[in-house]
């Protein structure tokens, strides 16, 4: 959380004071006036700052798909231990558990990190708001999926769990994926 607002304390630092402005009397009747000269350099410096985010933005949603992979493993792992014809006795829920909750943490940090970057000129295309919508729903289907281990926790097979098992594994498989689209539209 800290590392969250260092990131975002420049973004919403007040601008510093300045020594006031010429008046037109002091100014020579020949020389040039450079109108848009302080909104140039503002708009690099935006630019730079948005680069600058997105690039964090960028490495943190590798760590995030790198995250809900693994978790994806101890899933298949746990799975076909307990319901595949295993012998149940080993349990790999809780590194699942562990693996989905730090990719949830991630992508919540990730989804701050965008939104406090500064905006994009010329605003928002189709290709973001669905790049955005995809990742919305991997966040949701992840959760759903925590949700769903935590019920299924104490679970010893399939008998009367059926429902539950089911949509571990469509959430499971879902979140990851979703994640994979959406992160695969930035590149196209």
């Amino acid at each position: 959380m800290i590392l969250l607002l260092s990131l975002a304390a420049p973004a919403f630092a007040a601008e510093p004071e300045t020594e006031p402005a010429a008046t037109p009397a002091a100014v020579a009747p020949d020389a040039p006036v450079a109108a848009d000269a302080p909104s140039a350099v503002d708009a690099e410096d935006a630019k730079a700052r948005r680069r600058a985010r997105f690039e964090l933005h960028r490495s943190i949603g590798y760590v995030s798909e790198a995250l809900l992979l693994g978790s994806l493993v101890f899933f298949a792992l746990d799975d076909h231990s307990r319901f595949g014809g295993g012998s149940g006795s080993k349990s790999f829920l809780v590194p699942e558990i562990a693996l989905g909750g730090a990719a949830e943490v991630a992508l919540i940090a990730n989804y701050l990190l965008a939104a406090t970057a500064p905006p994009r000129p010329g605003g928002t295309t189709v290709k973001n708001i669905l790049h955005q919508s995809l990742m919305y729903a991997s966040a949701a289907a992840n959760i759903a999926r925590l949700a769903i281990a935590i019920a299924l926790s104490g679970a010893s097979s399939a008998s009367g769990n059926e429902g539950l098992v089911l949509a571990h594994r469509i959430t499971a498989i879902a979140s990851p994926l979703l994640y994979a689209t959406a992160a695969s539209l930035q590149f196209f």
